[in-house]
């Protein structure tokens, strides 16, 4: 039997309230610690389409058809998924992806290669899941096919989460789950960690 605890505590006007969150399940998803890579600084310089862009980044070491997830500004200006379809020394060519709209050109931006994770499991079977980094990041839950299950935005030192009979209808429900990426939306190498508990049937 694996558990899953967390304690939440909510503060505000000087009242506070504490509860633990308790589940039970016969197996376990943990990965941790994981340390996705370093993403690169740099620069957006040729603005195509509101998903094409030429990034200026020095010192990268991208090849044509890796795919990358794009930061800039702060919490919820992002694209992920994005394909790299040119390199001519530091100058980055990116296309397609999903999220936030590319950004103007001169927009300082960060360039993450993703991190991907073999991690096998039934969504219908699922009691609880959480994802840390103390980096901004972003994490993709996609099945064997590469289709996109569940994508969420990371924000640094906080969890997200997802537990069984809160309410929540469960976002990984009828998908069968084949591997996770996560990236790191920072020029340093983040510490993640994802855990959760699965039923065995």
């Amino acid at each position: 039997m694996v558990d899953y605890r967390e304690t939440v505590t909510v503060a505000a006007s000087g009242i506070s309230i504490s509860a633990q969150v308790n589940r039970s399940a016969s197996g376990a998803i943990a990965d941790s610690p994981l340390a996705p890579l370093a993403g690169v600084a740099g620069t957006l310089d040729t603005r195509t389409s509101d998903s094409n862009c030429v990034c200026d980044l020095p010192g990268h070491s991208f090849i044509v058809n890796d795919i990358v997830d794009v930061y800039w500004g702060t919490t919820g200006t992002l694209r992920h998924k994005m394909t790299v379809t040119v390199v001519v020394a530091d100058d980055v060519t990116l296309d397609a992806g999903v999220g936030t709209v590319l950004p103007a050109t001169t927009t300082p931006m960060i360039v993450s290669p993703r991190l991907e994770v073999d991690e096998d499991f039934d969504g219908d079977i699922l009691e609880a899941i959480a994802a840390t980094s103390d980096k901004r990041g972003h994490i993709l839950f996609a099945t064997a096919a590469e289709a996109t299950i569940v994508e969420v935005e990371l924000t640094a030192n906080e969890m997200w989460r997802w537990v069984n009979g809160q309410g929540i209808t469960n976002p990984f429900a009828g998908q069968v789950v084949a591997k996770f990426y996560i990236s790191s939306g920072a020029a340093a190498v983040a510490a993640a960690s994802v855990i959760g508990i699965k039923r065995s049937t």
